[in-house]
């Protein structure tokens, strides 16, 4: 059987200021990510 994984849950203040973050001009969505300790994919 496998193991299941757990997931992190994020609010829907932390989802709004991630993509604002990552729409800011010159601002790389990897440094965005890296900054708020989750995967690139998930912005």
């Amino acid at each position: 059987m496998a193991c299941r994984k757990h997931y992190n849950a994020y609010d829907d203040n932390f989802k709004a200021t991630a993509v604002a973050l990552s729409e800011i001009p010159g601002v790389l969505v990897m440094h965005v990510a890296e900054a708020l300790d989750i995967h690139e994919v998930m912005l």
